[in-house]
């Protein structure tokens, strides 16, 4: 169950990082004036990489959750 946890905030942090990230990026590409095919290609790989640990964290979140209410109802 440890891992569900540990993963999970790992996830977590992920995603919100990503999310500093895509506002760097678009600073920076408006700083060095890049094209509209670097805009893009970065775009789609910060917001798949967003999407991608969002579903992760969600999942072992979940994962998480259902480890901790097993373990409390297998109690005495």
């Amino acid at each position: 169950m440890a891992y569900a946890h540990q993963y999970f905030l790992l996830m977590r942090d992920l995603t919100f990082v990503t999310l500093f990230l895509i506002v760097a990026a678009a600073l920076i590409a408006l700083v060095t004036k890049a094209s509209l095919d670097q805009w893009l290609t970065v775009g789609v790989m910060l917001v798949g990489e967003f999407l991608l640990a969002m579903r992760t964290a969600e999942s072992l979140g979940i994962e998480f959750v259902r480890n901790a209410l097993a373990e409390e109802s297998a109690k005495p």
